[in-house]
């Protein structure tokens, strides 16, 4: 692993409120469409320890030198490095920012509380000091709170998806190839089973990244070359492929039910699977048959979980599970699949941006049904994502910094596709997108109407076709950027 050059960081102090979250923050694994800094506050305050931490401050003072890591994108401060006591602070300063259910608590703790005038911070030159600093300290053989095996992959999957080879990761954090291919494999399944049909119970398992039960489910189901393949998974370089379609999902469903039964007879723990004779009877009693189908990696899976619906239509497969599976009638929705009506905009889709067009045409697209007027439903859609990410650069002041950056002569010449690239990773216009969302830009500047700049040339796409079943799959992708958009920062 490569030095980080210490000497080249700056010791600065910030004020709270000039410090921003890290939105992919690997503890932060399963927010799907929750980025606002109120939500993010909620999810460490629910999963990470944060009132421990708070307490702490409470009781002893903030120390000056337990300075967090940022790394300056423009006039962005992002901590990458000490989320949960940035976390502490913001609610020990304003108790309300924090789930319902603690407010309470860091009501009074805030009444005791002598925080800082302003943070001290140890500003990094480079993405990369930040990233080399996260990973040491909560991967590395030395940690602090250490993150879990899923939030590890995480980390490690979106250096993959922002461009680092395999060979550069190892080089980079110390990590071997198998290493490598293995997190990139978790991360593939993780995303699986947030696509299975989940009774509330297992999807405690899969809401909370660090409650994944990595050691059951992959390292004694998948993982095992002779068992994984009885079950039709694969672990390649390039991820996890299994069976396509339902089968699988629900398969998923039935191992994640299992592990999560209140049954202490049927409960699926690592004791139950603590051999390979004991692996080898569980898989035989599943009765799971895998597919003659090529195998399909996440990316697939997703693709095909997004409801092809009309209005009243079910999100839940007609495939047969495998016997004895999780009834489905009961199950919830993993999260991630879309809303199942055939309106353009869901009704819980809110823009916090007050501008009167804007929030005209939201309030039309609600009621716009897409299978009877599929053509006006991309351009509405088109337009609004366009308008809401322009009215997003203003919200944060990054105007002048993306024409610049495209050597445009002013922001009429700023297309949506440029728009879309700054939301990525490292990009200017940071409204929040987690990875799977990441994950869908490319796909979408690549075949979809995003593909040309000029609005108007959406009806001219010769790639995309705006028939019904096509507008329903692009709104999955596009409302949850827009709904990202039109957040205040």
């Amino acid at each position: 692993m490569p030095l980080v050059d210490s000497d080249k960081w700056k010791a600065a102090f910030v004020s709270l409120n000039a410090l921003r979250f890290h939105p992919h923050n690997p503890r932060l694994a399963s927010l799907s469409s929750k980025a606002s800094e109120r939500e993010i506050i909620e999810e460490l305050c629910e999963r990470s320890k944060v009132e421990v931490i708070a307490r702490s401050i409470v009781d002893k003072g903030y120390l000056r030198n337990e300075r967090l890591i940022v790394y300056r994108d423009g006039a962005k401060n992002i901590v990458y490095e000490g989320n949960r006591r940035l976390c502490a602070l913001k609610v020990l300063a304003n108790p309300e920012l924090a789930p319902k259910s603690k407010q309470k608590t860091f009501k009074r703790l805030s009444e005791k509380a002598k925080l800082p005038a302003k943070v001290a911070v140890d500003v990094v030159p480079s993405v990369f000091d930040a990233e080399v600093v996260m990973f040491v300290k909560h991967a590395g053989s030395a940690y602090m709170e250490g993150w879990k095996p899923v939030q590890q992959a995480t980390f490690i999957a979106a250096r993959l998806e922002a461009g680092e080879t395999v060979d550069e990761l190892a080089t980079n954090y110390g990590l071997s190839r198998a290493e490598i291919t293995r997190a990139r494999a978790l991360i593939d399944l993780y995303r699986m089973c947030r696509l299975a049909p989940l009774s509330e119970a297992a999807q405690e398992l899969v809401a909370n990244p660090e409650a994944f039960p990595t050691s059951i489910i992959f390292e004694r189901l998948i993982e095992p070359k002779k068992i994984g393949s009885l079950l039709g998974f694969e672990i390649t370089d390039k991820g996890l492929f299994a069976p396509s379609g339902a089968d699988t999902l629900a398969l998923l469903a039935r191992i994640l039910e299992d592990i999560a039964s209140d049954d202490d007879g049927k409960r699926l723990d690592t004791r139950s699977l603590n051999t390979e004779e004991d692996q080898l009877a569980y898989v035989a009693k599943l009765r799971f048959k895998p597919a003659e189908a090529a195998k399909v990696d996440a990316n697939t899976m997703e693709e095909a979980a997004r409801p092809k619906a009309k209005e009243g239509s079910a999100t839940s497969t007609n495939s047969t599970q495998p016997q004895g599976g999780a009834q489905t009638s009961k199950s919830k929705s993993s999260g991630r699949t879309a809303t199942i009506s055939g309106r353009l905009f869901p009704r819980s889709l809110v823009c916090e941006i007050k501008n009167k067009k804007l929030l005209a045409l939201i309030d039309e697209g609600k009621q716009l049904e897409v299978p009877s007027a599929p053509n006006t439903c991309s351009l509405l859609m088109r337009c609004v994502l366009d308008i809401s990410l322009q009215l997003a650069m203003d919200q944060r002041g990054v105007v002048a910094a993306i024409v610049a950056k495209y050597k445009k002569k002013n922001r009429d010449r700023l297309s949506t596709v440029e728009l879309l690239e700054e939301t990525k990773s490292g990009g200017l216009l940071d409204i929040g997108l987690d990875g799977m969302e990441l994950r869908t830009i490319d796909p979408l500047k690549a075949t979809g109407p995003i593909s040309y700049d000029s609005l108007h040339l959406v009806i001219h796409n010769v790639n995309w076709r705006a028939t019904a079943d096509n507008v329903l799959q692009l709104r999955d992708i596009v409302v949850p950027i827009i709904q990202k958009a039109v957040r205040k920062p």
